[in-house]
This record gives C-alpha cells, structure tokens and sequence, in this order.
C-alpha cells in the first residue's frame, strides 16, 4: 500500500469516527436520549469508511474503534467499558459484518473500473493502429502505381535497380501496415 493512499484512508476514517461523535453528542443534547441512535450513526461511520478506503483494514478498524467508543461513551456505565451485554458484543458482529460487505462491494466496483478503463485503452491503442495502418497504406499503393509505370519504360540499369530496391522497400512497408491491421482487428476483436 502506498504511504499517500494509508494516509488518506487513515485521515477518512479518523474523520468519519470524529463526525460520528460530534453528531452522537449533537443527537444527546437536543433530544436528551441516545437509545440506539448512538450505534446506528457510528455504523453510518464504519459504512462511509469501508466505503472510501481502500482494502478491508480500514472498515473492520473503524468497526473496532466504533464498538469501543459506543461502549464507552454512550453506554451506561458511561466512560467505562461493559463488554458482556449482548447488544455491544451484537453491534459489534453487525459493523464488523457491514464493513466487510461494503470493502468487498468497492473493491470490486474499482477492479470493474479499471478492467473497464483498460478495456478503453485498448480499443483507442486498436483505433489509432488501424488509422496510422490506412494512412500509411494509402501513398504507399500510390508509389507502388508510380514504380510499376516506371519499371515498364525502357530505363538505363542503374535506374531499373534504384526503382527495383524502392519497391522491395516499399513493398516491406506495406507487408508491416497490413500486419498493424491485422493487429488492430484483433486487438478490437478482444476487447469487445
């Protein structure tokens, strides 16, 4: 994993934990109650997490943190840890359960992305071959008219071995723009 993007996912996980616990407190002082509202918005915080971080380390830490702050601070007894009730150790399999489903969709939503710009490269790579193909292949057919003109006049030897050379060459040419062709039909014919 890159430094940048474990920073970045780190910094988005931080920060939705941190927005989770304003708006718990938010929720607790206006309407004086925090029943089950505290857990629901701390998993919204473990969905966003899973959601914007790469990999499955980010969703299942904020799992963790989230189930410990929960128990810690919004559940009686407050600022202590209570672990045996079945709605913290519940809360806690559900948000793990949550992260882990919503890394697995993103990962394979961005894999489908990629396939899908690589796709995309290819089919312009496919495009551009076939272009420079045909737009080669045109002066080369028109020199190959030129010399088969030329080479039937009567010429002096020199000049009937310069115009044989220049259409072996050109002749090469057109064999390698019929191959990019090729190339190029088969390429597109893969990526379809």
């Amino acid at each position: 994993m890159k430094k940048s993007t474990w920073y970045r996912d780190l910094l988005v996980m931080l920060a939705a934990l941190c927005v989770a616990g304003v708006a718990v407190v938010w929720v607790q002082r206006i309407t004086g109650r925090i029943d089950g509202v505290a857990m629901l918005i701390f998993m919204l915080a473990v969905f966003v997490t899973s959601m914007y971080t790469d990999g499955y380390l980010w969703g299942v830490l904020a799992s963790l943190a989230s189930v410990l702050a929960v128990n810690f601070a919004f559940f009686t007894p407050y600022f202590a840890f209570n672990f045996p009730l079945p709605e913290n150790l519940f809360s806690g399999l559900v948000m793990l359960a949550v992260s882990i489903m919503t890394s697995t969709l993103t990962t394979r939503v961005k894999k489908q992305e990629q396939l899908r710009m690589e796709t995309e490269r290819e089919k312009m790579r496919a495009n551009l071959l076939r272009a420079v193909s045909h737009d080669l292949r045109t002066p080369l057919t028109a020199i190959s008219g030129y010399l088969q003109l030329l080479q039937g006049q009567d010429l002096p030897p020199d000049t009937r071995r310069d115009l044989e050379q220049i259409d072996n060459r050109t002749q090469a040419m057109k064999r390698l723009t019929e191959e990019l062709f090729r190339y190029s039909v088969v390429v597109s014919e893969e990526t379809l």
